[in-house]
Protein backbone atom coordinates (compact mmCIF):
# COMPACT_ATOMS: atom_id res chain seq x y z
CA UNK A 1 0.00 0.00 0.00
CA UNK A 2 2.62 2.58 0.74
CA UNK A 3 3.67 2.43 -2.88
CA UNK A 4 0.10 3.62 -4.07
CA UNK A 5 0.94 6.25 -1.62
CA UNK A 6 4.17 7.10 -2.92
CA UNK A 7 2.50 7.14 -6.38
CA UNK A 8 0.10 9.51 -5.51
CA UNK A 9 2.08 12.03 -4.43
CA UNK A 10 4.40 12.00 -7.62
CA UNK A 11 1.21 12.17 -9.73
CA UNK A 12 0.07 15.49 -7.95
CA UNK A 13 -2.44 14.12 -5.74
CA UNK A 14 -4.40 15.70 -2.86
CA UNK A 15 -1.86 15.27 -0.03
CA UNK A 16 -3.28 13.83 3.10
CA UNK A 17 -3.53 16.66 6.35
CA UNK A 18 -1.81 14.02 8.71
CA UNK A 19 1.19 14.47 6.39
CA UNK A 20 1.53 17.98 8.89
CA UNK A 21 2.52 15.98 11.81
CA UNK A 22 5.74 15.40 10.04
CA UNK A 23 6.68 19.09 10.01
CA UNK A 24 6.03 19.56 13.93
CA UNK A 25 2.36 20.45 13.85
CA UNK A 26 0.37 18.56 16.28
CA UNK A 27 -2.44 15.90 15.91
CA UNK A 28 -4.39 17.81 18.16
CA UNK A 29 -4.47 20.90 15.84
CA UNK A 30 -4.61 18.54 12.66
CA UNK A 31 -8.18 16.97 14.44
CA UNK A 32 -9.40 20.69 14.76
CA UNK A 33 -8.68 21.27 11.40
CA UNK A 34 -10.04 18.04 9.84
CA UNK A 35 -13.34 18.61 11.91
CA UNK A 36 -13.58 22.05 10.59
CA UNK A 37 -13.92 20.32 7.04
CA UNK A 38 -9.95 20.65 5.80
CA UNK A 39 -8.94 17.19 4.84
CA UNK A 40 -6.22 18.04 2.63
CA UNK A 41 -3.24 20.51 2.99
CA UNK A 42 -3.92 22.13 0.05
CA UNK A 43 -6.84 22.87 1.09
CA UNK A 44 -5.01 24.87 3.84
CA UNK A 45 -3.17 26.35 1.59
CA UNK A 46 -5.28 27.74 -0.88
CA UNK A 47 -8.24 28.70 1.70
CA UNK A 48 -7.82 32.40 2.56
CA UNK A 49 -6.72 33.39 6.29
CA UNK A 50 -9.47 35.01 7.73
CA UNK A 51 -11.43 31.77 6.85
CA UNK A 52 -8.86 29.38 8.87
CA UNK A 53 -8.55 32.13 11.86
CA UNK A 54 -12.31 30.76 12.36
CA UNK A 55 -11.27 27.54 13.39
CA UNK A 56 -12.04 27.07 16.78
CA UNK A 57 -9.18 26.42 18.92
CA UNK A 58 -6.27 27.51 16.57
CA UNK A 59 -4.47 30.67 17.27
CA UNK A 60 -3.11 33.01 14.48
CA UNK A 61 0.56 32.12 15.97
CA UNK A 62 -0.49 28.52 15.39
CA UNK A 63 -1.87 29.32 12.08
CA UNK A 64 1.08 31.20 10.91
CA UNK A 65 3.00 27.52 11.97
CA UNK A 66 0.31 25.68 9.79
CA UNK A 67 0.84 27.43 6.90
CA UNK A 68 4.59 27.30 7.03
CA UNK A 69 4.28 23.66 7.36
CA UNK A 70 1.40 23.59 4.52
CA UNK A 71 3.90 24.99 1.98
CA UNK A 72 6.84 23.41 2.62
CA UNK A 73 4.63 20.63 1.72
CA UNK A 74 2.67 22.31 -1.78
CA UNK A 75 4.33 24.10 -4.53
CA UNK A 76 2.57 27.57 -4.36
CA UNK A 77 3.56 27.71 -7.86
CA UNK A 78 4.97 31.66 -6.78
Amino acid sequence: MQGEEDEDEELGGPTPITQLEQHGISMTDIKKLTDAGYTTVESVCFVPKKALVNVKGLSEAKLEKILEAAAKLVDMGF
